[in-house]
């Protein structure tokens, strides 16, 4: 496995309400092809880690290397460049600009990069995840359901090299939850690397590895876990069992 993206010592401090806060504790993990899933109680750090692996936020201490590009060394313009080109998102807010359509939505990052969408692949995209009658919907008025597929959508035809998601099923029914989740491992399957938080069991258990964060640090990486494992390993590495 290659690895695409990494944290390399990351610490990260932030002030909470005038009170210096230490939320991620020298955390080093290695992400390739596949997916990654990084579980852990509410707090544990795993959207902290998340931002920061992605380019989202910077590290107090450490690095946040993505495809052999350490991000602390570009300056503002080039990381937001260098992240369009290479880096998806996925958000359990699907963070479309509301104004406009499905479709414009879902173009748009290829169309910021300077790049254009291939309208056949468009159309399969929009018809795999049966919206093919609403893109031209504006996002203000689709509901979350659809909204989140576009996102997908939006991500899948970046074509990026890192994909990051963060809870992306957390406010869905089971049935897109589902259609997300296999549109994620797929990209996985096809050599994308995919960091996704989840508090769900059933879900890290698909993943090709989980790590399991308590208190700002990783207390555990594993591959090919069953959801039972992973159940476990939540109570015994992340004080919890799911839920708590």
């Amino acid at each position: 496995m290659g690895c695409v993206v990494s944290a390399r010592g990351v610490w990260k401090e932030v002030s909470q309400g005038g009170v210096p806060l230490t939320v991620l504790r020298d955390c080093s993990l290695d992400a390739g092809p596949g997916v990654t899933a990084l579980v852990g109680r509410s707090g544990a750090g795993k959207t902290s880690l998340l931002h920061i692996m992605s380019g989202l936020d910077a590290p107090t201490r450490g690095a946040a290397v993505v495809d052999g590009q350490d991000l602390g060394a570009l300056n503002e313009a080039r990381r937001t460049r260098f992240m369009r080109e290479r880096v998806g998102f996925v958000f359990q807010d699907a963070n479309l600009v509301p104004y406009l359509t499905l479709e414009e939505n879902a173009v748009l990052p290829l169309e910021l990069a300077g790049g254009r969408a291939d309208p056949a692949q468009v159309d399969r995209l929009f018809s795999r995840f049966s919206l093919a009658g609403r893109r031209r919907t504006r996002a203000e008025a689709a509901s979350g359901g659809e909204a989140q597929r576009c996102a997908v959508i939006r991500a899948l035809l970046s074509a990026p090299r890192a994909l990051f998601a963060d809870e992306p099923t957390g406010a869905l029914d089971s049935g897109n939850s589902r259609v997300v989740l296999e549109a994620l491992s797929a990209m996985g399957e096809d050599g994308t690397t995919v960091v996704i938080v989840t508090h769900d069991p059933a879900i890290a258990s698909s993943a090709d590895r989980v790590a399991f964060m308590r208190d700002g640090r990783i207390t555990r990486v594993a591959t090919a876990l069953s959801a039972g494992e992973v159940l476990e390993g939540m109570d015994q590495q992340c004080g919890e069992a799911p839920g708590a």
